[in-house]
This record gives C-alpha cells, sequence and structure tokens, in this order.
C-alpha cells in the first residue's frame, strides 16, 4: 500500500490482530483465509485515529463470510489440479492441487443462530532456474587492475560484476487450515459472534547452486570485456524447510444500546510460530589453485553477464572442489498477542449535514521469543574430502539459453557420507548470540469525529499510544555468554 513494504501494513481478521511469524517483522501470510472464506477484503489507506498508530501505509482487513449473507444455507467448493512445465528437473515431481470448502446456515427459531465452517488445503511443486549476483552486484577496477566499490574515485568507471551466482530451486509448499465462525443476532439491535482460524503451512526446499568468483586483478579490460587470470568456483546446496502456523480466536459484539448510540467491543488471542531447520553443504575450489580457474567475462548484455572459463574442464571437475562446511541451522520463533477493544459510537442518522462521533480504547500485549542454533561441521586434520564423493551432473538445460549449472552436490549421498565419516569431522557450534525475549504492552485511547455534507466530509480526531516493552538477550563477552535486560516505554499523540 503506498509503494511501502508489507512490514508498514496491518493486517487483521475481522479486525482481529493476526500473531505474526515474519522474522523480522510483523508482516501476515494473506492465505490463511481461502478465498471460498473470505467475504470481502477491506483497504483502509487513509489511517483515522480508531486505527492503529503503526499502520503506516494501510490497513487490510479480510472479512470472513457470514451465514446471515445469504438467507440460505450455502456451499462453495473449489478444487483444481495441474502441472508446472517447469518441475521434476533437480528433486520432487509432486502433483499441484487445491481444495477448498465454506459452507453455512442460519438456525433457531427466528434464524437467530448462524455459523460457518471452512477447511483448505492445498500443495505446490514446482522448479525456479535462476541468475543472480550478490549486493553490490558491481565493482569497479583501477588503471593498474586492482579491485575498488563502484563510484570510488579511483575506479576507472566500468561496473564489472562480482560473480556469476546459478540457482537452481525446487520448492514443495503445502498449505491447510480450518476456520469456523458462530453468530448470534436476536434483534436489528444486537450482534455477537465468535470465530476461529488454524492454519499450517510448510516450504520444503532443495537449492544448488554454482558459482563463479573473480580474485586478484583484472586484465584485458575493455568497456564490456575483461580476463581474470584467477577465479574460484562455490557449489552449494542449501536444503531449508520453514514451517509456520497461525491460530487465531476472537468474540466481538455490537449493541445499540439507544437511539444513535452504538458500544462494540472485541477480545482476541492469536498466536504464530515459525521453525526453519537448514542443512547446508558447501565445497569450493582452492585459493592457492586459483590459477587454474582463470576466466574471460563479457557483459554486451548486462542482464546477463557471461563468465567463460580458461579450462572449462578443470572448472568443473569435481575432484577440485574441497569441504567448506557442513551445516545444521535451526531458527524458532514464536509470538503470542491478547487483546481487548472497546468502542462508543454516535451517528446523527441525517440524510444530509450528518454529524458521528466514535471514542474508544484497547489493551494489547505481545510477547515474541526468538532462538536459533547453527553447528558447523568442518573436515578433520588429514581428511581430504571432495566434491567428488557426492557429486552428480547438474540439469542438461541452460539456465536463459547460456548458463550451465553443473556439478552439483547429490543430497542423499552427502548426508550418508557425512554419516558414515561423522568421526572425521571437526565440530564448532555457534554461540547463540541472537536469541531474545520481548515483551510489549499497548495501552491506546482515541477520539474522532466527521461531520458531512453533500460529498464532502471532514474527519478529525485524536489518539494516544503508550507502549511499554522489555526484553531479555545475551551478549558474548570474552567468549562468555551473559544475559542482558532492558525495558523502557514512551508515548505517542497522533
Amino acid at each position: 500500500i503506498r509503494g511501502l513494504r508489507s512490514t508498514y501494513n496491518r493486517t487483521t481478521i475481522d479486525g482481529a490482530l493476526v500473531a505474526s511469524v515474519d522474522e523480522s517483522g510483523r508482516t501476515v501470510p494473506m492465505d490463511i483465509v481461502p478465498s471460498v472464506m473470505a467475504g470481502r477484503l477491506e483497504v483502509i489507506k487513509t489511517v483515522t485515529p480508531e486505527h492503529d498508530g503503526n499502520a503506516i501505509g494501510g490497513v487490510i482487513n479480510v472479512t470472513t463470510r457470514s451465514a446471515f449473507d445469504m438467507g440460505r444455507p450455502f456451499f462453495n467448493g473449489m478444487a483444481s489440479y495441474g502441472d508446472y512445465e517447469r518441475s521434476g528437473g533437480v528433486r520432487n515431481d509432486k502433483p499441484s492441487y487445491r481444495l477448498a470448502f465454506a459452507t453455512g446456515m442460519t438456525f433457531g427459531d427466528q434464524d437467530q443462530w448462524g455459523v460457518v465452517i471452512g477447511a483448505s488445503h492445498e500443495q505446490l511443486d514446482y522448479d525456479i532456474p535462476q541468475v543472480e549476483s550478490q549486493d553490490p552486484s558491481v565493482r569497479e577496477y583501477t588503471a593498474a587492475g586492482a579491485p575498488v566499490a563502484s563510484g570510488a574515485p579511483t575506479g576507472n568507471g566500468i561496473q564489472v560484476p562480482t560473480y556469476s551466482r546459478l540457482f537452481w530451486y525446487n520448492n514443495t509448499k503445502q498449505r491447510s487450515g480450518v476456520n469456523a465462525k458462530i453468530e448470534y443476532r436476536p434483534t436489528d439491535t444486537f450482534r455477537w459472534e465468535a470465530s476461529g482460524l488454524f492454519a499450517r503451512m510448510e516450504d520444503d526446499e532443495e537449492r544448488i547452486e554454482y558459482r563463479v568468483e573473480p580474485l586478484g586483478n583484472v586484465a584485458n579490460q575493455t568497456p564490456t570485456s575483461g580476463f581474470f587470470a584467477r577465479g574460484r568456483g562455490v557449489v552449494q546446496l542449501n536444503q531449508p524447510i520453514t514451517k509456520r502456523e497461525i491460530s487465531l480466536a476472537r468474540t466481538e459484539f455490537s449493541w445499540d444500546f439507544a437511539p444513535q448510540w452504538t458500544a462494540s467491543g472485541d477480545l482476541v488471542y492469536s498466536q504464530a510460530a515459525l521453525e526453519v531447520p537448514n542443512h547446508s553443504v558447501e565445497f569450493r575450489t582452492v585459493d592457492a589453485q586459483a590459477g587454474n580457474y582463470a576466466f574471460n567475462y563479457d557483459t554486451t548484455n548486462p542482464l546477463f553477464p557471461v563468465f567463460t572459463s580458461v579450462n572449462d574442464a578443470v572448472a568443473r571437475d569435481p575432484a577440485n572442489f574441497v569441504l567448506q562446511q557442513h551445516r545444521d541451522a535451526l531458527t524458532e520463533t514464536e509470538e503470542k498477542t491478547g487483546q481487548a477493544r472497546f468502542d462508543l459510537a454516535f451517528d446523527q442518522g441525517a440524510d444530509d449535514r450528518n454529524l458521528k462521533a466514535k471514542f474508544g480504547g484497547l489493551l494489547r500485549s505481545t510477547k515474541r521469543e526468538f532462538n536459533s542454533s547453527q553447528t558447523n561441521y568442518r573436515a578433520g586434520s588429514g581428511f581430504v574430502y571432495t566434491l567428488a564423493e557426492v557429486d552428480k551432473p547438474g540439469p542438461s538445460e541452460l539456465i536463459a539459453g547460456r548458463y550451465l549449472l553443473s556439478p552439483r552436490i547429490d543430497a542423499s549421498q552427502a548426508m550418508a557420507f557425512f554419516n558414515a565419516n561423522r568421526g572425521r569431522f571437526v565440530t564448532s557450534v555457534t554461540a547463540p548470540t541472537g536469541d531474545y525475549e520481548v515483551q510489549e504492552d499497548i495501552y491506546a485511547g482515541y477520539a474522532q469525529a466527521s461531520y458531512s455534507w453533500g460529498d464532502f466530509t471532514l474527519l478529525g480526531g485524536l489518539r494516544y499510544e503508550r507502549t511499554e516493552v522489555e526484553s531479555d538477550a545475551v551478549r558474548s563477552v570474552g567468549g562468555v555468554l551473559t544475559p542482558v535486560s532492558n525495558s523502557g516505554s514512551y508515548g505517542n499523540w497522533m
């Protein structure tokens, strides 16, 4: 919204805040509510005082279906089955399909009760061949050929790619979820509802990589080409499995207790969890033999620069790639949030020159924990472990019609070799200096009013939010982890 990242938006389900599984922000995946369960999508770009102050971009509210919308029982279902043209090239070749339904009805002697339930499940399996470069993606060289940063005053102004990086991803994604809502409308002036959802998502990814990097000075340089007498080759395998769970429970009421006056409020509890185990393996050529991996580069097409090895057979020989490391990493984060809100609204109800006012407040408490671990395994003294032990040919198809990703690591062979030779590896454990726990409590109150006449509306108001924060983390001092705690508070008028 407004060109801002989703981190700056507030995403809600039926007006309820949803806990986030994002490692670095508070984004919420939109697919936790299947399309057959969604009633409408509300996007609020002009954030008024009744909305959260941190909704900088705007508010996205997914309103789920109501049994009272149709006036009769309903059932909506969806099923699809497909096949990606690019699938099965490097790992899985599973079917891609989607199943979802939503059904609802009213009941009671006066149809004052309503219930809606829905569920969904989908699986996607596809490959992504990709050409990348790092950030920054280019550098310059001096008149003598030495590398400097792009834009450096000693640079010659010729932009040279920092390396050629080829990826081939296989993603197998699964999404499952259930939603339910029960409503009670005994009169036209009172409404109560309770709803909940649970969603589970898993992205099982295998990422193979082949990379060529320049070392040292450039020679024979032109505006679009050059030669590196020394280079480095890197072959890597990453296998992150991203598991997310989101749950939400809420109850809400709205009561027109007097002419022109409405009281409303809600109670919300939401929980989200993220778990990302990742096994990775990396092999590199030996820098002492970098002269064996000389190459020419060509940037005639700046979108697809080409690195051409002087001796391609040597550059792709698995026996020339030595283990850099095996790595087992795990990232876990959990967020729990609870909220209580109460609003009081006045609506004059006039057809023209109408006055509206609204007052309210909320209490919200959020707790997040983040934990990570990383264990590295390197070949021990006298143990020479090369890619030749666990390699397999890469896909024969050229990426973008010009890049060959080969050789690559055979994931099953690499794991079998590692387990069979575990005692020959040296183990190191990374200190968990990134672990933390943070508690955030927000107290907010607001007042707003609007006056409309004809097509013109004037709205204004004021909101105050007080935020209290407590955090616990660890700090490494001389290799020893010590606990660190901080707390603080601040207030904002908006």
